[in-house]
């Protein structure tokens, strides 16, 4: 392999994030940390006095894309959790 032919070179593996976005990924934590201590900065409080901010940051927590392999039908699915998320299968949901 010659350098320049347009084959990529060994770099940082697919999916590692470089040492400075870690690095300031860390520190924010722990000011978040921090901050959570005290009453009166916490982002509980922060939420109640800027609501719309608030969801606008956690609607960006929500996946976009889901992932999932589900084996039988649905009614399978639901009548193995049971009615309201119980977790009992006593009474299946009615179609």
């Amino acid at each position: 392999m010659k350098v320049g032919d347009g084959t990529p070179g060994p770099g940082r593996p697919k999916g590692l994030q470089n040492k400075l976005t870690r690095t300031v990924k860390e520190r924010f934590g722990e000011a978040f940390e921090a901050l959570q201590d005290d009453p009166a900065t916490s982002l509980e409080e922060w939420g109640r006095a800027n609501t719309t901010e608030f969801y606008k940051l956690a609607s960006k927590l929500i996946p976009t894309e889901l992932n999932a392999t589900v084996k039988g039908s649905l009614m399978d699915v639901l009548a193995s959790i049971g009615p309201q998320g119980s977790g009992k299968a006593d009474n299946p949901p009615v179609a």
